[in-house]
């Protein structure tokens, strides 16, 4: 067989799996900005990029939508997923579904700091850290829809979408890859949080990843 067959179908050294909330069935419920799930507003650049920004077969990236399919199709889908990447929500319980040390990378909007958001999923997966939990904290509040006020309270702050820049994504996806699901590596991390802020919005597409 030829390189091109080779590449396509070798085994991906990482695989990546944003959740996707855009398109869920609200089965005829009225759709109003307080129903409506918080998503990572620039999801599709952050796919494509996600998809380009290193060798062919090196790192195998897609979205999900957890619920449309059932539940077989859900814990299959994070059974194979080694990097869970979404916004603060529903789809985040998914992670217990993952093989054992594989990460979680949670997104959250401006604002949606403090004790009442970590008593989610932040403490959740950290009582045995069977899967490495992650997050990027919004810094400026020019990247999350609608802008929230600057002091705005967790409640509030909750459900908006939040824009979440590729070259922090990339920081954060290089830190699962140096753990190389190692929990001693994971202890030893200073801090599980990144922080984005207005400068780091820039949509360019490089080299993401160093495997080794």
């Amino acid at each position: 067989s030829g390189g091109g067959s080779s590449a396509r179908s070798r085994i991906p050294r990482l695989r990546v799996l944003f959740i996707n909330r855009t398109q869920l069935n609200w089965r005829g419920r009225k759709r109003v900005l307080e129903m409506m799930p918080p998503t990572i507003s620039n999801l599709p650049e952050l796919l494509e990029a996600c998809r380009t920004s290193w060798p062919a077969g090196d790192v195998e990236c897609a979205s999900h939508e957890f619920g449309r399919h059932g539940l077989r199709a859900d814990i299959a889908a994070a059974r194979e997923t080694d990097v869970l990447i979404g916004p603060h929500g529903s789809g985040m319980i998914n992670g217990l579904f993952m093989r054992r040390n594989s990460s979680i990378i949670e997104v959250r909007p401006y604002g949606f700091e403090g004790i009442w958001p970590d008593m989610y999923y932040a403490q959740v997966y950290d009582v045995e850290r069977a899967v490495f939990f992650f997050q990027v904290s919004t810094g400026s509040r020019e990247l999350s829809f609608p802008r929230p006020h600057v002091n705005v309270l967790p409640f509030d702050a909750h459900r908006r979408n939040t824009f979440l820049p590729w070259s922090v994504l990339c920081d954060a996806l290089q830190t699962v890859v140096w753990t190389n699901r190692s929990k001693s590596r994971y202890g030893k991390l200073p801090t599980h949080t990144f922080i984005s802020y207005l400068r780091a919005r820039g949509h360019e597409v490089g080299p993401c990843l160093r495997f080794g």
